[in-house]
């Protein structure tokens, strides 16, 4: 990607706020107005709650990507790279963060750990990444190797391994800040290869260790060793000696500033090797950073019912709710001896407390700790800086239970049926009430998406919620209702606009499809930004119309603008400069397993006309795309099949466009 990658994205969670902000909207807790909790939702995932003193409306995130890749098939394997890893993710997540995890993957399995990551971040979004395991460098270019990687010819390279500029885009463009730990400069496991790197012919060799990467914005790197050397995989103990280091100072010192963190960590190394291995880091990012914040005092909750609203919300597709004893009065709980179901529209976040409290009546002065956190979520409480933390949150006044919420897993699901879309999880909470012994109950948490996002659900969408509609299985009829549906109730949710403009256009009603395309665009939505761009490149003359589209939403690391963009440059590709930019572009969107991007870089290596003529090259581009197509379906967005009339009209982005994610309820966490 060239030029500077923009932080203006979508607003993510609202935050809830501290009582002593007069001016803002606050979470009402059962017993105090809880028959809200339905608009409240729809006021944390529009954005439409602002903080006090900051003055910012995304709840900050906090996410770690952890891989470790020990059990290699094809090359040497690695003893500590696995213990590495789990142990890494265990401690972060017992500091309060998201962890997404990947252990021994191969190639297939990193594309959608890479697309759980980049699902996972967002807007205010703090990031850590670690990774362990076999890394080399071709040129001037960094890879990560999956466990599965086997090269054997020069065409391989970007299905065997996963470039380390994909991570760094995911971090710069998903985050504000990010911390990224390489625990992989280790002894080239190719060390005889030639191999392709870009779109020329031409083949470099793979060498030791990694060059220096980019560091984006906001970012800190940190490297096992100096770059370009080996680091040391351990022997005789559970992990490596730099992230055994590193462990040992995150337990001890978590909420120790991160320089004085590391510059022990390198002390220790340095011991521990005899001076033979030295930690480095590259840094551009402002303030400090800790692994614990050392203010996680709770967010106060205080009932405002007059503020919260009383738009009614979009409510989920029916689901048949379990029959359940008589509300008992007020005060008293209801039986516990058994599993209790809450239901709960799908979002990126629950607001989970209100709905465990409202579902079992508990009073007030009750409190609820999570002693089982879920199967497959997150719970976190809302500190007071707005930092979601503490994933097992312990004896949380009920009322004060607003700021318990369920952050949702970024896995996606294709789905044809209402059946097929619920989301199901699990925990156990702790109920204690005055004077009486603490009782466990099972809670079952049952999310069912809208109507509008079963019918027509984008693959891949940053500010979707894990449910998508395969583009051959979408039927305009119902995806028109239920999307239409969905906007009359909540015209400023970004998401079922796209997905409205999605539905018209299977439907060939191309202009009501960019007027629902420029709504979502100008609430916020990513994807609306590409689909806009689509339309555009059809219709002759209005080709920089669709790049300045996919820019601005590619800018925000979306791998399927990104994807746009190449394809588009490709194709308007001059100079040897323009075909490696595109290139550039087209092997960020491989990394996530993208066959569009495949596909369009075998068609360019198998063009005679082109510099670049390959048809050994571009055999395998295809063939990679078929195994993509099976695992993941067609799920890019119809293709209007009746041609793009010139009569449409396609809105200047320069004049109705936000020019990125600002925009008001965006619905996009």
């Amino acid at each position: 990607m060239t030029g500077k990658f923009s932080r203006s994205c979508a607003v993510a969670v609202a935050a809830l706020l501290t009582a002593c902000a007069p001016q803002t909207r606050s979470i009402d807790a059962p017993g105090t107005g809880a028959s809200n909790v339905y608009a409240v939702e729809k006021e944390i995932r529009d954005g439409k709650v602002t903080l006090p003193k900051t003055g910012e409306k995304a709840l900050r995130r906090r996410v770690a990507v952890v891989i470790g890749n020990s059990a290699y098939a094809h090359v040497s394997r690695l003893r500590n790279p696995r213990n590495d890893a789990k142990a890494m993710a265990n401690v972060l997540r017992a500091n309060g963060f998201q962890v997404v995890q990947g252990v021994d993957i191969g190639k297939r399995s990193f594309e959608r750990l890479l697309r759980n990551a980049v699902r996972a971040g967002g807007p205010g979004a703090e990031i850590v990444a670690f990774y362990a395991g076999h890394g080399f460098q071709v040129g001037s270019k960094n890879y990560l190797v999956p466990t599965d990687a086997n090269l054997k010819s020069s065409n391989d390279l970007p299905f065997q391994t996963v470039r380390l500029s994909t991570i760094m885009r995911i971090l710069g463009t998903r985050s504000d800040r990010h911390i990224s730990f390489l625990d992989s400069c280790r002894n080239n496991p190719f060390p005889a290869t030639e191999t392709k790197t870009g779109a020329a012919r031409g083949t470099s060799s793979t060498a030791i260790g990694f060059s220096e990467p980019r560091v984006p914005r906001g970012g800190f790197v940190v490297y096992s060793t100096k770059p370009g050397a080996v680091a040391y995989d351990g022997e005789g103990t559970p992990n490596s000696p730099f992230t055994g280091a590193l462990l040992g100072n995150i337990r001890k010192r978590p909420t120790a500033g991160l320089l004085s963190t590391l510059r022990r960590v390198r002390s220790s190394v340095r011991s521990a090797t005899g001076g033979k291995q030295t930690p480095t880091w590259t840094s551009r990012i402002k303030g400090g950073f800790a692994f614990k914040p050392r203010t996680e005092r709770t967010a106060k909750i205080t009932p405002k019912a007059a503020e919260v609203g009383t738009k009614t919300p979009v409510r989920p597709v029916a689901v048949k709710t379990p029959d359940r004893p008589a509300s008992a009065p007020k005060g008293a709980p209801l039986p516990t001896n058994k599993p209790v179901t809450v239901d709960a529209p799908m979002e990126k976040v629950i607001a989970a407390g209100p709905r465990i409290a409202e579902k079992l009546n508990l009073p007030d002065d009750a409190t609820v700790s999570i002693v089982r956190p879920p199967v497959k979520g997150n719970m976190a409480k809302i500190a007071a800086d707005a930092t979601l933390t503490d994933p097992e949150p312990k004896d949380l006044k009920v009322a004060d239970a607003g700021a318990l919420v369920y952050v949702a897993p970024p896995d996606q699901k294709p789905v044809t049926t209402a059946a097929s879309a619920v989301v199901t999880d699990t925990m156990v909470v702790e109920i204690k009430m005055p004077d009486s012994a603490p009782q466990r109950v099972e809670v079952n948490l049952r999310l069912t998406p809208n109507a509008c996002d079963i019918e027509a659900g984008e693959f891949l969408d940053l500010q979707g919620v894990g449910v998508f509609r395969p583009a051959d299985k979408i039927s305009s009829r119902r995806a028109i209702q239920a999307c239409g549906d969905a906007v009359k109730e909540d015209p400023g949710n970004g998401r079922f606009q796209f997905q409205l403009g999605k539905a018209l256009e299977a439907a060939g009603r191309l202009q009501q499809a960019v007027n629902a395309y420029e709504k979502a665009s100008r609430l916020g939505h990513l994807r609306a930004k590409n689909a806009l761009g689509q339309i555009a490149i059809t219709i002759p003359g209005q080709e920089p119309i669709g790049m300045i589209y996919f820019r601005r939403c590619a800018a925000e690391g979306d791998p399927v603008c990104v994807q746009s963009l190449g394809i588009l440059l490709l194709s308007l590709a001059r100079t040897p400069a323009d075909r490696e930019e595109a290139y550039e572009l087209l092997s960020y969107a491989i990394d996530f397993g993208l066959p569009e991007a495949m596909r369009a870089l075998a068609d360019h290596f198998d063009n005679p006309a082109t510099p670049d003529h390959d048809p050994e090259r571009a055999g395998v581009f295809n063939r990679e795309a078929e195994v993509r197509e099976r695992e993941i379906g067609r799920v890019v967005r119809p293709v209007n099949t009746t041609g793009t009339p010139t009569s449409i009209s396609i809105p200047d982005p320069g004049a109705s466009d936000g020019g990125g994610d600002s925009g008001g309820g965006s619905g996009n966490y």
